[in-house]
């Protein structure tokens, strides 16, 4: 599902003494099946941006189109029960949203919630289950006698299970340990890749936006920055500094190695065997 800001402004409390404008008149159009990573300070309108996606917030100014669905602050009628079917929001802790006696009724409240029969249900959680690598013989274990990765990961199967069109992700790896880390956002790209989803995810980690992003938004005092792939955006490393942003770890690294040795023309690389081999390739050629 294509998704389009026209004009888009939101202000908390508007009218009030205490007004704020968390959004400013964005623009700014998200193709069918891609994958954007959201990036900036803390207070820079990130999740406010992702919430206007599934109607959780809406414009105070402008509209927003998510494939057929319009919202804008002049629409009174919505159905909003359609749009979240096709919009997930995925929040920073989504162990906080499991709530049923097992795993298998928690997985499969979405879809019979959205309509789907028991059986289809049950079909839905199992493919989910695996989908986020856990177990079926869980399905009759009560999610809060998990780990803390396991209910996260029980938590996204129950998100994943309605199938969403598009997924907005806000932190969701927060407080995990680098290798749990990776495994969720690779399953994330997997969603992506066999089910065509648009996903939007919101992070303050660089590598998450190296690794899986077809473009990032750089945003600041609630309009947006820079817009582009990683080498339209992090080749911005001035701007970046000047909103408090780091660049990759791997980037940056290559950039300290190559001012080290007053080295020209060396190539943006992001990965570490990339910066690895670099530096292997140019030790060898000193020394022959």
């Amino acid at each position: 599902m294509d998704i389009i800001f026209n004009n888009v402004s939101h202000s908390y409390m508007k009218g009030t003494s205490l007004e704020k404008k968390a959004l400013n008149q964005l623009n700014i159009s998200i193709p069918s099946g891609s994958f954007t990573v959201v990036i900036g300070k803390t207070g820079s309108g990130k999740s406010t941006f992702i919430q206007h996606v599934n109607g959780l917030i809406k414009p105070t100014e402008g509209h927003i189109k998510v494939g057929q669905y319009r919202l804008s602050a002049k629409e009174k009628r919505m159905d909003m029960r359609s749009l979240r079917q096709d919009v997930a929001l995925l929040f920073q802790y989504p162990e906080h949203q499991l709530f049923e006696e097992t795993v298998e009724r928690d997985i499969c409240f979405g879809p019979l919630n959205f309509g789907l029969s028991a059986e289809e249900a049950k079909v839905r959680a199992l493919e989910s289950l695996a989908l986020v690598g856990l177990p079926e013989t869980i399905l009759g274990d009560s999610p809060f006698h998990l780990s803390g990765g396991q209910m996260r990961r029980v938590a996204i199967a129950g998100v994943l299970a309605s199938r969403p069109k598009v997924l907005l992700l806000d932190e969701p790896t927060a407080s995990l340990d680098p290798q749990g880390s990776q495994e969720i956002m690779d399953m994330f790209k997997e969603y992506q890749r066999t089910n065509g989803a648009t996903i939007i995810l919101v992070t303050h980690q660089m590598e998450h936006a190296v690794n899986y992003a077809d473009s990032i938004i750089v945003m600041n005092d609630g309009e947006i920055v820079l817009n582009g792939d990683r080498d339209q955006v992090f080749g911005q490393s001035a701007i970046l500094q000047s909103l408090g942003l780091e660049l990759p770890d791997s980037l940056r690294f290559i950039k300290k190695f190559a001012n080290a040795f007053s080295l020209a023309d060396v190539p943006s690389y992001y990965q570490r065997d990339e910066v690895a081999s670099y530096i292997a390739k140019y030790i060898r050629s000193k020394e022959g």
